[in-house]
């Protein structure tokens, strides 16, 4: 690699160089965590581990998970941070907040957190970046749009739906680059066609699909593959089946995933006529045993996200 194709001097380091910086890197947070954050310092001892222990990423291996739940029941417990938290708070540039909800105060805007990545992927000045991921709340849009500037390209801070929209910009402004997640795009985007309304219903029934079974109901390591997988294979039910999911909610994940769009609720009204619907199915006849579902939906936010959408 010629010294103008890497991002930074970093990238140049020898693998044992580059190993040795990562260990000593490791070994300076870990004692200024272990020191700072109360939560930490709990964790290593409650596993009989030392910061001394930890020389190496290998050495993490010593140390429990933390998953996502006990972070969230952490913070319940010691508001708002947890106890995690290792710098003084009034030096917190901004906090962001993750589905949980988790709260997550990041000290400074400096660190480049993604910008290696958009490098590697050819980002650089001239471009102009379509940013398809949201701006509030959650980390995913600002720290994006930091990594285009790093890079020296423009960033277009579009952010989550109205498909037609960000289609319409993206001709308008010759878009050279786009940041989003593809396996939610639906087929007629992939083979760009005319985009509406449906197009949003779509992506909204991948993510439904997700909060109900854990999967995309169309994956790939692609572009292509994922568009392959759109218009070539059937929708993997069984995942439906798995989670017990009502037969009434698979039929409308079926209308919402249609590859045709024609086939798909036209409107969001539509669609919340779709999903009344489908509730009045449930909760009808055996009210008592089929209402948890719908509980289910709400206990995970998902019938929000709709209304939410729909609106």
């Amino acid at each position: 690699m010629a010294i103008d194709e890497a991002f930074d001097e970093l990238e140049m380091m020898p693998p044992e160089v580059r190993e040795e910086y990562l260990n000593q890197k490791l070994i300076q947070v870990v004692d200024h965590a272990y020191r700072n954050a109360p939560a930490i310092s709990d964790l290593f001892d409650q596993a009989g581990v030392k910061p001394d222990d930890i020389r190496s990423v290998k050495d993490l291996e010593k140390l429990p998970i933390t998953r996502k739940t006990d972070l969230i029941e952490l913070q319940k417990e010691k508001p708002p941070y947890g106890g995690f938290l290792a710098t003084a708070p009034e030096d917190i540039e901004r906090v962001f907040i993750s589905p949980g909800p988790i709260y997550e105060p990041h000290q400074t805007s400096k660190i480049k957190w993604f910008a290696k990545a958009f490098w590697a992927a050819g980002f650089r000045k001239g471009d102009v970046i379509i940013n398809t991921f949201t701006y509030h709340m959650s980390p995913a849009g600002i720290l994006f749009h930091e990594a285009i500037r790093d890079c020296g390209a423009t960033a277009v801070p579009m952010g989550t739906g109205n498909t037609d929209t960000q289609i319409k910009t993206m001709i308008e402004l010759k878009a050279t680059g786009f940041v989003g997640t593809p396996s939610y795009a639906s087929p007629e985007q992939f083979a760009g066609g005319r985009v509406d309304a449906r197009s949003d219903i779509y992506s909204l029934g991948a993510s439904l699909w997700f909060a109900l079974t854990g999967h995309l109901p169309c994956t790939g390591s692609n572009v292509e593959e994922i568009r392959r997988c759109q218009t070539e294979s059937p929708l993997p039910v069984q995942q439906l089946v798995a989670r017990k999911v009502p037969a009434p909610v698979m039929a409308l994940l079926r209308s919402m995933l249609a590859v045709d769009p024609d086939e798909r609720p036209a409107s969001a009204r539509e669609l919340m006529e779709a999903i009344e619907e489908c509730r009045l199915k449930l909760t009808g006849s055996v009210e008592t045993t089929r209402r948890s579902f719908f509980g289910e939906l709400q206990r995970r936010n998902v019938y929000k996200v709709a209304v939410a959408y729909a609106v």
